[in-house]
């Protein structure tokens, strides 16, 4: 009944938002520095964060609350020198039904962007993404999703209690009219191949690991030294590359590179109406893993999409793969709807999915299936904050005695300084 109601009004609202929105969505930011484009940084999880400048748009709490104005001001200057950098600080809290155990952490992120030279043939630049991750309750997220019978992680975080993690470094050089990249260093996968809008990164969209990275392949979550390239034909690119498979990935590992371990990586994408309200993207990933002293080699395929349908509604999807070799999940696929700007809120929005994971793991049968569904509020300029439901109708670790279905509840507040 609670989920009948829920599906119920999303999609009232669906309805509601595409007569009450305008026909075309205002700028974000205002990029005063002739220097700033988006190109400063990767698509994935940094792209949703780099505004650099001051919004045009009215947040819920009015325009009068643009904090630190003279900072702002000290930022653009710094931009067009060359240096961009973000400082993100994001609390994130769940819990489940069953049990009723709660996990809370919180994650800050340090971003910095140097373009060292750029013209409008080639550029220069070094990325780097540095962050920590805080646990504040007993629950680890592994023992929160075991709890609830799941294989799939409902929350990001990690088990240990506190740690610091080198997410990406690398250098990369734009060469023919920036329509080649060439990235050396150290990669982080999700960042760089299939990329998706809307569903992009547990501290922006939603919180549910199957849903914010390319689960169902071996490659999820990968960070470690590697070599990147992509050339843009237009409405098409290529990208490729190649990373060690089996480094720590807090740091760059230089002895473990050296061992010729590496997963190699394909992907073509095609992006139509790029800068418009019909906007899409649709990628193909592929993936061979090299064997390495008991671990047997491996491939996986992975396709992703997001299409703007116009400025109110936008589709989305994916579904991946895996060969002789298995990550937590041998396949896992999704599908949802977003609705961009409800209520008149031009950067509110509402998204709701549907997803399964095949656990790898043998003794379990059963595949962990349901819907989830989130409404990020932006408060201030540079402030949002999300409620996210999950809804489990099956669930891969449930024993036989305990069918009932799984709900759990989780909020999400970002600041970006």
């Amino acid at each position: 009944m609670k989920f009948n109601i829920l599906i119920t009004l999303f999609f009232l609202l669906v309805i509601q938002s595409v007569f009450a929105q305008k026909a075309e969505r205002k700028e974000l930011y205002k990029l005063d520095s002739a220097k700033y484009s988006d190109d400063n940084f990767p698509p994935g999880r940094f792209q949703i964060l780099s505004g650099q400048f001051y919004p045009n748009w009215e947040p819920h709490l009015g325009k009068g609350l643009l904090p630190l104005p003279k900072y702002y001001q000290w930022k653009q200057k710094l931009s067009s020198k060359g240096i961009d950098y973000l400082l993100v600080f994001s609390p994130e809290y769940q819990l489940g039904t069953k049990g009723g155990a709660l996990h809370g952490n919180s994650e800050q992120d340090v971003i910095i962007s140097w373009r060292v030279a750029e013209n409008e043939n080639s550029y220069s630049k070094f990325l780097f993404w540095g962050l920590n991750v805080y646990r504040f309750t007993g629950t680890t997220p592994s023992e929160l999703s075991a709890e609830q019978g799941l294989t799939v992680g409902t929350i990001g975080g990690a088990d240990a209690k506190s740690f610091w993690m080198l997410g990406t470094f690398f250098f990369e050089q734009g060469l023919l009219k920036h329509k080649l990249k060439l990235r050396v260093g150290h990669l982080f996968t999700n960042m760089l191949y299939a990329t998706n809008k809307y569903m992009a990164d547990d501290r922006d969209t939603f919180i549910n690991g199957i849903l914010n990275s390319p689960e169902g392949v071996q490659w999820t979550s990968q960070k470690s030294l590697g070599f990147n390239f992509q050339y843009d034909f237009g409405k098409f690119y290529v990208m490729g590359g190649f990373q060690d498979q089996k480094s720590d990935p807090r740091y760059p590992n230089f002895n473990s590179f050296l061992d010729g371990d590496y997963v190699y990586l394909g992907e073509v994408g095609y992006t139509p109406n790029r800068g418009t309200n019909h906007e899409g993207f649709y990628s193909l990933t592929m993936n061979y893993n090299t064997a390495y002293d008991n671990v047997s080699s491996g491939y996986g395929l992975l396709f992703n999409f997001h299409q703007d349908i116009n400025s109110v509604i936008g589709v989305y999807g994916k579904y991946g793969q895996s060969f002789e070799r298995f990550g937590y999940f041998k396949r896992a696929y999704a599908a949802g709807l977003a609705v961009n700007g409800p209520f008149g809120w031009d950067y509110d929005q509402i998204s709701i999915a549907y997803l399964n994971g095949d656990p790898s793991d043998p003794t379990l049968n059963n595949s962990d299936q349901g819907i989830n569904m989130y409404y990020k509020w932006l408060l201030t300029y540079r402030t949002d904050f999300t409620v996210d439901a999950q809804y489990y109708f099956d669930r891969s670790k449930a024993l036989p005695t305990d069918r009932d279905n799984a709900f759990l509840i989780g909020m999400r507040l970002r600041t970006i300084f």
